[in-house]
């Protein structure tokens, strides 16, 4: 452990040394000492070295005192220890202000006390206080390693942390989710934005491996360059060297557990991927095979089941690629992590720009709008970004699964499109809208609008009329003039004029069924033809 200077002035044989100035840096680490003459001998000085000397050559002048103690300063040593009536009677008052003023711990050594037995004293304490920390070392590294050994895991890792440090312990995962803490609490996890400061910071921490972050000490889990989580100190405003050791060695065992966990989840979720490819590709021989092997992977296939697209595309992540995989990594894992909590089988794949889920449900009564809804907004609160969640109907059998995917494409493409960004979207509330999804690239859409809507479009753009939302309010209003004529606060005569003129540039009359019918599916294109998502 370290030894203050404090600590070295209380030895029964320096008691007699007197603290004239600095007492403020009293506290300073006393590493070794070191007995100089000369003055003109300071470079052999090093840093928490305690400086004693007879000054023989330091005189009265002010300039030599201020060069004197700006050099000690700046050479970080603990404290001056100054020998009286041999070269120096007396310390002056403007070396002791210097001294006060700097916060270097000026000492005065009586005449009879030799330097023999100052060094026999303090070398004595810090080689015997350096064995107490070897001996401390040894049981703190004994220690962790018997948790290794007998696989306790990391909450044991928190406890005796706790034990050693007499301080809160929390130790969180690469995605800043609580994984243990010792007094057992609640802490709530943190964004991905959060996690990134986290990580920014640990690249910053000092020698002796933590840094300070939002008042308590965190002691980063790293690997090279790779962050696997932290361990979080409470209620301590300085790391000594015993909590140093500690944490180094409960890091290294932390390391190895979250290390053997990751390779773990990713092989687990590679299986379970590689299944969910098969299971949309056929490739099984019986159906009853592929239940089998769902059993195996812990997943009902018996179930009803919907189909997730989970979709982040905030611009922010545009990121290199190391950290653009290693947000995929996120995703996924706050995907599985939260699935897991809300007691729901999924098997997770990577596809495209989004990634696939298929969920199995408890029962056929689950409401899964309620279900998925709370789960988008909690992974949207995760990511700190908004997520679009689209989701299929509730299906049952193996044989559905390709079909269920495609609606659940389906919903998240609509629900961009009509709703906006970062909310869930059922399949099966978007009525005649599903028609054009999947067929909205086909050249034929684009004619079909071209025959209807789009020269009322074009011709609103050029003459800023709204004849566009004058027709889509008289079709919400099943063609009913007066109730169409309130909402738009316009005169019927005016509406009947719109209707008119509606006819004369589309060619197709409002009055008419089968022109009507022909005007009511071109306006259902306009989100996929004219409109960016989320306008009006």
């Amino acid at each position: 452990m370290d030894i203050s200077l404090e600590r070295i002035l209380q030895l029964s044989k320096l008691q007699k040394m007197k603290v004239l100035a600095g007492k403020q840096g009293l506290s300073n680490s006393v590493l070794w000492v070191n007995v100089l003459e000369m003055l003109d001998e300071l470079d052999q000085l090093a840093e928490g070295e305690l400086f004693v000397t007879t000054a023989v050559d330091l005189g009265t002048s002010p300039e030599a005192e201020e060069t004197l103690v700006s050099r000690l300063v700046q050479k970080k040593i603990s404290g001056l220890a100054i020998q009286t009536g041999v070269y120096v009677k007396e310390i002056s008052q403007t070396l002791i202000r210097r001294c006060d003023h700097h916060g270097l711990p000026l000492i005065e050594i009586p005449e009879e006390m030799g330097f023999g037995e100052i060094t026999r004293a303090i070398t004595h304490e810090i080689i015997y206080q350096q064995n107490k920390r070897l001996e401390s070392t040894q049981q703190i590294q004994e220690g962790m390693t018997k948790l290794l050994l007998e696989k306790k895991g990391i909450t044991s890792i928190a406890e005796h942390l706790w034990e050693l440090l007499d301080c809160p312990i929390k130790i969180l995962d690469s995605q800043g989710y609580l994984i243990a803490d010792y007094p057992v609490g609640v802490i709530e996890g943190f964004s991905i934005d959060e996690v990134g400061e986290l990580r920014a910071n640990a690249s910053k921490r000092n020698s002796e491996g933590y840094f300070f972050w939002r008042g308590e000490i965190i002691y980063p889990l790293l690997v090279d360059s790779a962050y696997y989580g932290a361990i979080w100190i409470g209620e301590s405003k300085k790391a000594n060297s015993d909590q140093v050791i500690a944490l180094a060695s409960a890091a290294t065992i932390c390391l190895l557990e979250l290390m053997k966990k990751q390779e773990v989840w990713e092989a687990e979720e590679r299986i379970r991927g590689d299944f969910l490819d098969d299971l949309l590709e056929g490739s099984w021989a019986q159906q009853e095979d592929a239940f089998h092997r769902g059993r195996r992977l812990g997943f009902d296939l018996e179930r009803p089941f919907v189909m997730l697209a989970i979709e982040d595309k905030r611009e922010k992540w545009k990121l290199p690629s190391a950290l653009e995989r290693e947000r995929k990594k996120y995703f996924h894992l706050w995907i599985r992590t939260l699935l897991n909590e809300k007691e729901l089988q999924g098997l997770i794949r990577e596809s495209q720009s989004h990634v696939i889920a298929f969920v199995s449900l408890p029962d056929e009564d689950c409401d899964v709008e309620l279900v998925v809804s709370s789960f988008q907004t909690e992974l949207s609160q995760r990511m700190a970004s908004p997520i679009s969640v689209g989701v299929s109907q509730v299906h049952h059998g193996i044989s559905k699964l390709t079909g269920s995917l495609e609606e659940a494409r389906s919903a998240l493409l609509l629900g961009a499109k009509l709703n906006g960004e970062g909310k869930t979207y059922l399949y099966s509330s978007f009525g005649l809208y599903s028609l054009f999804v999947n067929s909205q690239t086909n050249s034929h859409l684009e004619q079909y609008f071209s025959e209807t809507i789009k020269p009322l479009v074009e011709y609103d753009k050029k003459q800023k009329t709204e004849f566009i939302h004058t027709l889509e309010v008289y079709f919400s209003t099943n063609l009913e003039l007066r109730e169409t004529s309130r909402q738009l606060y316009i005169h019927r005569h005016t509406l009947s004029y719109r209707l008119k003129r509606i006819e004369e540039i589309t060619g197709r009359s409002p009055f008419n069924y089968p022109d009507r019918l022909y005007l009511e599916v071109g306006l259902l294109l306009l989100p996929f033809i004219t409109r960016e998502p989320g306008t009006k």
